[in-house]
């Protein structure tokens, strides 16, 4: 099952689970006034689609791989939490550009993202060896 489009951009929703549903479209959540999200069974999601949520406190994310678009999580100030990427999930351009509370765990062998504005990112550099631009350096990069 899929959100397609931009349906709920814009809406006063403020929490939502996303039951039975695998695709988030683009634009679909774009500056709602989401606090919660659960998209633990989603592997999708589409570009811009939680753009701009500044409201956005907590996303539970599926541990198996998911694939983010472009912008996906961009521009969300209050995502105050942990997000641990894997070599499962495929990023593209932005995906959390701008969202300064937080903290990415890259678990992936390959970091060749840019992972501007955030507050700080954790790699086992043994085993990343590739990290090349972390906001030209202005993001804290801790060796766990």
């Amino acid at each position: 099952t899929a959100i397609e489009g931009s349906f709920f951009q814009r809406s006063n929703v403020t929490k939502v689970t996303f039951n039975n549903v695998t695709k988030i479209g683009h634009n679909a959540f774009e500056d709602s006034e989401l606090t919660d999200i659960d998209l633990s069974g989603v592997t999708h999601i589409g570009a811009k689609a939680f753009y701009h949520c500044t409201k956005l406190q907590t996303a539970i994310f599926n541990t198996e791989g998911v694939t983010f678009g472009a912008y996906s999580f961009a521009e969300d100030s209050s995502l105050d939490q942990s997000v641990t990427l894997r070599d499962e999930d495929m990023l593209s351009i932005g995906v959390f550009d701008n969202c300064s509370k937080l903290t990415v765990v890259w678990d992936a062998e390959d970091a060749d993202y840019d992972f501007a504005g955030i507050k700080e990112l954790v790699v086992n550099k043994s085993e990343c060896p590739t990290l090349v631009s972390c906001n030209d350096g202005y993001v804290p990069i801790v060796e766990k």
